[in-house]
């Protein structure tokens, strides 16, 4: 079998060929045997040469199918027709029809072939047929031309047919193209969605059940010593699952189709909900504080939810892996041209087991670079776990931020006014943390002597005229002293408590502190 077989004709093409050949040899034979005068001297040789110009109208059935076999069939038949017969007969229309269908249907210069034996055979045509050899040329000519005139004719339609039929050719290819296109940017639109979906499923999942896992641990033990607690924590799981729910329903709404019947939609969470956010993680027993640093300004559409999402997924994975009495400090700094994120912990990190695939820090980094940001996370040098983020502003996206950028603005400090005891119950052992706290009580230790100490070595730095970074130091060398004279510091966060939850304190640098906590880490940059 050949690697290119030659297309078969249609049907319509056999119907056409073989119906003109009948016609038109009819037409011969009638002429020749019935004709008036009747033709003299039928020769063998003329019989022949009838045979041969009846069968050119056959050539029509590849006209199309393979229409150079065709074309050099008919102009050969033709040929020995005229070799044997030098008179037209009216099978010879074949061969204009053939000019047609070589300019058509044929490659270029095959109809210009079909035209050029058209005009040569019409020449010969006129001179042999001419009764005088003395006729004039200019005669000849005229004739000729006449003739061949037919067949340019049927070499123009025929061309124009084919430039027609190219034209479409190229449109159907384009049209072709453009709907692979349409295909292909579905596709990528479609697998865009999925992960954008999955992201979104993952960050309330994961939260949520989380928020849940934590306070349902919680509860099983603290309700063996405080039955309120075990309420609160099931009122939070009830909470928790039922925002849960609603945002899934939410998620899910978006891949039905629109009805009379569909829910009205709600806001996505963004960036103004976060107070609401650490909120709902302090319920659930984390001890959390949020830090604003620099002046607010607009974020790109979407950028809001991303912050949210961020925070979120890192709060999820502090509740997971921290451990208890872990502190989560979330520091927001608004940078001149971006913004930076810092979420840290100062808990065990995160050496405890995989409970997934890992999507957290992927959707994390997904995230962040849909607005050309950046997401690092790993172990702090002294314990705990870190997740840096740098989201440029429309501004300047162009200009590298530097994390330790300062900003005019003062930070302002939120935390919990009233932590609760699940977590620590936990930690501890429930009712031994407790005993622990009264055997240090019974040793004379004084809790409240290293905040006093550290507050009066404050207040003298700042009649001094020191800086808040010098104030810090000496903090800080006051604490180690406290803590070498026998202090701990759970004792002092004891002592802080109970000054009661609207206690208030001023920090050094103008940073206000409502409730014991304070955050734990510096600004961006100045972290170890």
């Amino acid at each position: 079998m050949s690697a290119h077989p030659i297309p078969r004709p249609s049907r319509a093409d056999i119907a056409f060929g073989v119906g003109l050949t009948l016609l038109l040899g009819w037409w011969t034979f009638t002429y020749y045997l019935g004709g008036f005068p009747p033709v003299p001297d039928l020769t063998s040789l003329r019989w022949v040469a009838i045979g041969v110009a009846a069968l050119k109208p056959l050539a029509l059935v590849w006209r199309r199918s393979n229409p150079v076999a065709a074309t050099l069939g008919a102009f050969g038949l033709s040929a020995v027709h005229f070799s044997l017969l030098q008179e037209s007969l009216p099978t010879d229309i074949v061969l204009w029809i053939m000019v047609y269908a070589a300019a058509a249907f044929g490659p270029r210069w095959l109809g210009l072939v079909a035209l050029a034996g058209v005009t040569l055979g019409s020449l010969w045509v006129v001179t042999m047929s001419t009764s005088s050899p003395s006729s004039e040329p200019l005669g000849l000519l005229v004739e000729t031309a006449f003739l061949a005139s037919f067949g340019l004719a049927a070499w123009a339609l025929g061309n124009s047919t084919h430039s027609r039929m190219e034209r479409l050719d190229a449109l159907e290819e384009q049209a072709i193209r453009l709907q692979s296109d349409r295909d292909q940017e579905a596709l990528l639109a479609a697998s865009a969605e999925r992960t954008r979906i999955a992201r979104e499923m993952h960050d309330i999942i994961a939260h949520s059940l989380s928020v849940i896992i934590a306070q349902a641990d919680g509860g099983r033990y603290a309700a063996m010593a405080d039955p309120k607690a075990g309420e609160r924590a099931l009122g939070t799981i009830s909470e928790v699952g039922r925002a849960s729910l609603a945002d899934m329903r939410r998620l899910l709404g978006v891949l039905r189709e629109p009805s009379e019947a569909s829910s009205p939609t709600t806001p996505q969470p963004m960036d103004a909900d976060l107070e609401e956010l650490v909120r709902g993680v302090r319920e659930a027993g984390l001890r959390v504080s949020l830090v604003r640093m620099g002046e607010p300004r607009a974020l790109p559409p979407g950028a809001g939810l991303t912050v949210y999402r961020l925070i979120q997924e890192a709060l999820t994975n502090s509740m997971k892996h921290a451990g208890p009495n872990a502190q989560v400090t979330v520091l927001l700094q608004w940078l001149h041209s971006a913004l930076a994120l810092e979420m840290t912990d100062d808990g065990r990190g995160a050496a405890a087991p995989s409970d997934g695939r890992g999507q957290g820090l992927v959707g994390m980094r997904e995230r962040a670079a849909i607005y050309g940001g950046t997401v690092s996370a790993g172990p702090r040098p002294g314990g705990g776990f870190q997740v840096k983020v740098l989201i440029p502003l429309p501004d300047d996206r162009s200009r590298p931020v530097a994390l330790g950028s300062s900003v005019p603005e003062p930070p302002s400090v939120q935390t919990s006014d009233d932590l609760p005891v699940i977590r620590d119950q936990i930690g501890a052992g429930g009712d031994g943390a407790r005993e622990a706290e009264g055997e240090a009580e019974a040793t004379g230790e004084a809790p409240s002597s290293a905040r006093e100490t550290a507050r009066n070595a404050a207040g003298e730095a700042e009649a001094a005229g020191e800086t808040p970074s010098s104030a810090r130091e000496t903090m800080s060398e006051t604490a180690g002293e406290a803590q070498a004279a026998g202090e701990r510091p759970s004792s002092a966060r004891d002592a802080e408590a109970a000054d009661g939850p609207d206690a208030s304190h001023e920090l050094p640098g103008g940073v206000s502190a409502h409730s014991p906590l304070t955050p734990t880490s510096p600004p961006l940059g100045g972290h170890p």
